[in-house]
């Protein structure tokens, strides 16, 4: 047991300071994500592919994962790789900003009728989980334009 414990303290000793700061920033958005989702560590170690040691490691800020591990983590948390490594206040500023196409979306939304029916039953059908009922009512839209004008055939 001492060696147990002798190990742990020279891991937690061997990561620099700016390491041991981002694992302390991935531990608390891993555990905020999986008190979110509801996952226990075994549950989200077996839903990303990795071992529920490895885990554990990462959790007690022994280790830090690799970037590939990362995503891993993050698909299975239903959330993007910068919501598991940067702080709180930094994923705020972050998503202030709207890139071109989602401006030009939420324009379009706004002034146009027909675009925001479509959105808004697109929206309900992803919801419902009728992926296919979504895909074939956007395909219905996008038909119905005049690719060459912008008008509704």
């Amino acid at each position: 047991m001492i060696i147990y414990y002798l190990i742990e303290w020279i891991s937690i000793i061997m990561l620099s300071p700016i390491m041991l700061e981002r694992s302390h920033i991935l531990v608390n958005n891993l555990t905020r994500y999986m008190d979110a989702n509801g996952f226990q560590q075994r549950q989200l170690a077996n839903l990303a592919g990795i071992s529920p040691t490895t885990l554990n490691n990462w959790l007690r800020s022994y280790s830090y994962p690799e970037p590939e591990n990362l995503l891993k983590l993050a698909v299975a948390l239903h959330c993007e790789v910068p919501d598991l490594t940067e702080t709180e206040s930094y994923q705020d500023e972050r998503k202030r900003y709207l890139t071109i196409g989602q401006a030009a979306l939420l324009n379009a939304y706004q002034t146009d009728r027909e675009f925001q029916k479509v959105c808004d039953i697109s929206l309900r059908l992803y919801r419902e989980k009728r992926l296919s009922a979504y895909v074939s009512k956007l395909q219905e839209y996008v038909e119905s334009y005049d690719s060459e004008t912008n008008e509704k055939k």
